[in-house]
Parts: C-alpha cells; sequence; structure tokens
C-alpha cells in the first residue's frame, strides 16, 4: 500500500500546474542566462577561456557572466517559494476535498503522511537540482572542460577562485566539476526541505493555501536580511546553498547546523501528525 501511495503522489506531483511552473521558472532562470553567456563566448580564442566550471553560476561575479547574475537573484528571492511550489500543498488539497479521511482509513496514517512527505521532498529537490545541472551542461558544451588558464584571471589572480573555499578544497582544487556536482545535490537537498517545511507547517497550521506555500519562503527572506543587517551575512541561508568561494566566512558548521535543523522541525512535525494528532479520525 505505502509503494502505491507513493507512486500515486509522484503521478500527481508531476501531473499538478504548481510544479510544471515552478519547475519552468527554474529551468529559465537557469538556462536562459547560461545559453545567452555560451553564445556570448562562442569565437573567442580558445586560449583566453578558463575551464568551463569557471562560468558556472555558482562562482558568482568572478567571471563576469550572466549566469552568476541570475543564480544569485534566484537563491536570494526564489529559490525556497518555487521548491515550496513543488508538491508542499498535497495535504492541504486533500483535505480541502474532504478525501484524507477515506485515504488514511483505507491506507493508514503512517503511510498516508510519509509517502506524501517523501515525494513533497522529492519536488523540491528535483526543482533545485535539474536546471542547476542542465546550465552547467550548457557551459560544458560551449566551453573547454580544461584550459591553460587555470582561473578567468590566471596569472594575475590564480588563486582568486579559491580564496574563501574554507572548506572541501582539496577537492574544489583537484576536482572542480565533482565539487560543483556535491554543491548541486547540497541545494537540492535544501530545496527538498524547504518543500517539505512548507508541507510540515501545512499539517499544524490552520492557514489558507497561499501560505502554505510561502511562509517558508517569508522566514527564509526574513532571515537573510535580518542576518545581513546584523553583519552576519556568512550565516544568511541564501549562501549556505551555494559553494563558498567568494563569501568570506562561511563554516560547514553553519551548513550542518541549517540543515539539521531543518531535518529536525520536519521530522518532529510529521511524527507527531502520525503519532501524536488524531483529528482526522
Amino acid at each position: 500500500m505505502f509503494r502505491k501511495l507513493l507512486a500515486l503522489n509522484l503521478k500527481s506531483m508531476l501531473k499538478s500546474r504548481e510544479f510544471f511552473f515552478s519547475f519552468l521558472i527554474s529551468l529559465l532562470i537557469f538556462l536562459v542566462p547560461a545559453c545567452i553567456d555560451a553564445i556570448l563566448l562562442q569565437g573567442r580564442d580558445i586560449a583566453t577561456l578558463a575551464p568551463a566550471w569557471c562560468y558556472f553560476g555558482a562562482v558568482n561575479h568572478i567571471t563576469d557572466v550572466t549566469l552568476s547574475d541570475w543564480t544569485q537573484v534566484y537563491f536570494i528571492f526564489f529559490f525556497p517559494f518555487l521548491a515550496s511550489m513543488a508538491y508542499s500543498f498535497c495535504a492541504f488539497d486533500d483535505k480541502q476535498a474532504g478525501i484524507n479521511m477515506l485515504i488514511i482509513e483505507r491506507s493508514g496514517r503512517d503511510h498516508y503522511y510519509k509517502s506524501q512527505a517523501i515525494v513533497t521532498f522529492v519536488g523540491g529537490f528535483l526543482i533545485v537540482l535539474i536546471p542547476e545541472l542542465l546550465s552547467e551542461l550548457a557551459m560544458m558544451i560551449a566551453v573547454p572542460l580544461q584550459s591553460i588558464k587555470i582561473t578567468p584571471y590566471y596569472p594575475l589572480e590564480p588563486d582568486l577562485l579559491f580564496r574563501n573555499v574554507n572548506f572541501f578544497r582539496i577537492l574544489c582544487y583537484n576536482y572542480p566539476y565533482l565539487y560543483y556536482l556535491i554543491y548541486n545535490i547540497i541545494g537540492g537537498i535544501f530545496g527538498g526541505l524547504i518543500g517539505l517545511l512548507s508541507y510540515s507547517m501545512s499539517l499544524h497550521l490552520k492557514v489558507n493555501r497561499f501560505l502554505v506555500i510561502t511562509l517558508p519562503g517569508i522566514i527564509y527572506l526574513v532571515l537573510t536580511l535580518f542576518l545581513n543587517i546584523f553583519a552576519l551575512s556568512a550565516m544568511s541561508p541564501n549562501l549556505l546553498v551555494v559553494p563558498p568561494t567568494n563569501t568570506e566566512g562561511i563554516k560547514l558548521e553553519y551548513i550542518l547546523i541549517f540543515g539539521g535543523g531543518l531535518i529536525l522541525i520536519n521530522f518532529l512535525a510529521v511524527w507527531s501528525k502520525i503519532h501524536l494528532a488524531k483529528d482526522e479520525l
């Protein structure tokens, strides 16, 4: 029964307008600038080009490409809302339609909520991961993977890209493509966790559908603003989900605390709904 519910929720998510819209917006934000940058780089002498990974959006302003600007805009303003839009509204919609009681009676609370939570996480994960990977693939097709120019400003400032890489440094130096793949996965995980946070809130708060989708994003923006006001930008959520290549002070502990906090909140919210709340029966 659990597998059937999982498949049913996954099918429902992929067919929903919200998932399509959020995926499309993410895809456009990442892929259109990448294609523009790829076109602008065509015709340049290969000897003047840095390796393809230097032009990934996560490298930020160092290479002065369109993708870097839009990557930052995405993770500051769009990221939490689009991740939540993927499927976090599923429990709310079921309750509004009056079908949640029927499904729970037939499948059990455990299977019902766990299947929804898993698919909600997967939705937020895919919304972030796939567009990022496609944009980077576009740059890898347009620009050589390796170059005699180690970085865009080599040999004048050879370490500029690595100056604030405070962890995974050896990986970044020696296997940059793997480094950015890992960070794509990290960004996807945070997308899934934030989408799941919207779902968790919908289980316990009496709010409308709009707030179900937007409340974690609003908290995300307020927290980012608050931390920047108090000169704690290295702890800002929007900087923890991208590689720290030109932001000083970001530490691995901040990422683990942010991720661990989201995991704990979501776990307790879903667990308590399954084992403590009995309002549907």
